[in-house]
């Protein structure tokens, strides 16, 4: 079985291309309110769906 790598750019649109939005570091509030929704969608807590309306998003997630 081999593995296939998929680029940078091809990671990116396929993200894009589910989730609406691409990553790019920069929270939205269009990209904000998806997440809300989708949390709120998939059952989250009322709390965390709470904390997610006002995250910022700035922490770094690759430590």
């Amino acid at each position: 079985m081999t593995t296939a790598v998929v680029s940078k750019e091809g990671l990116s649109w396929l993200f894009k291309e589910k989730y609406t939005f691409d990553g790019d570091g920069e929270l939205t509030s269009e990209e904000r309110d998806w997440v809300v929704g989708y949390a709120a969608a998939s059952r989250a807590s009322d709390s965390l769906v709470e904390e997610l309306k006002s995250c910022t998003a700035s922490e770094d997630i690759e430590q």
